[in-house]
Parts: C-alpha cells; sequence; structure tokens
C-alpha cells in the first residue's frame, strides 16, 4: 500500500528530482537511512547471511543496519563467494568498499538536522479582534 505525500521543492531541488529515474524510491532510501542515524535500530532480518553476521544484502529495502554503505553489487559477492572465487571467505571490509563504490550518490545523512527551518517555523496570527486590542493599548 502506497501512502501520497507531497514534497515542497525549491527550483534548484526540483531539477534534480526531475533528473532521479525514481524519486519516490530515493525518498524512501532517504528515510530508511536517516531512521537509522537518529534511531539505534536493529536488524530484523535472518542474521548471519552466508556465515557472515550481517543479513542478505539483496532483500528490498536495504537494511542500512548491516549495509550502511547500501548494498554491494552482485559481481563482488560472486567474486568473494563463487567457484572461482578470488577471496576464500566473504570478507566485509571488500564488500563494504564495493558498497561505498557503487552506491557514491548517496548522501551522507550522519550529520543531518532533524530542526526545522526558521522560515518553518510560523508566528501564530492574532485575530482581528486582537488587532483592534493593540491599537487601543
Amino acid at each position: 500500500m502506497s501512502i501520497i505525500k507531497s514534497v515542497a521543492l525549491d527550483e534548484k531541488s526540483s531539477k534534480i528530482a526531475d533528473s532521479l529515474p525514481n524519486f519516490s524510491h530515493f525518498v524512501r532510501e532517504c528515510l530508511y537511512r536517516h531512521a537509522i542515524n537518529i534511531n539505534t535500530e536493529v536488524c530484523d532480518r535472518e542474521i548471519p547471511w552466508r556465515g557472515i553476521n550481517r543479513c542478505n544484502p539483496f532483500t528490498q529495502p536495504v537494511c542500512f543496519v548491516c549495509w550502511p554503505k547500501g548494498a554491494p553489487p552482485m559481481e563482488a559477492i560472486k567474486k568473494s563467494t563463487g567457484e572461482n572465487s578470488i577471496i576464500d571467505h566473504i570478507h566485509l571490509p571488500y564488500l563494504d568498499e564495493e558498497a561505498q563504490k557503487k552506491n557514491q550518490f548517496l548522501i551522507d545523512l550522519s550529520g543531518f538536522s532533524v530542526q526545522p527551518n526558521k522560515k518553518q517555523l510560523k508566528k501564530p496570527k492574532k485575530s482581528l479582534l486582537g488587532r483592534f486590542k493593540r491599537l487601543w493599548d
């Protein structure tokens, strides 16, 4: 089930959004990653995966608790686990490095502020009666 939300963009961010093949997917991924940065989330998926203490990186949506740099490319998994593998076991630093190369477009949300912008803080409007009262004071 999809829930429709609207986003207010300026001209520059609108052009960026138009260039993305799937804006909704991009926003969902950013929200998942942001949730991990503000919470101490725990992976609720089946662990271990292929003998490592992380879940399957190809289950969607990607678990950013186990795979903070995103999912590694399938080729990296094949190189580390296939019959003719370069590595005799899954080497996590290698997979993390490959994931970072593949997902270099992902935004680092670790320093993201959840405080509203000053523009977003609205002063409550005074009623018409309150305005007249101020004139007489």
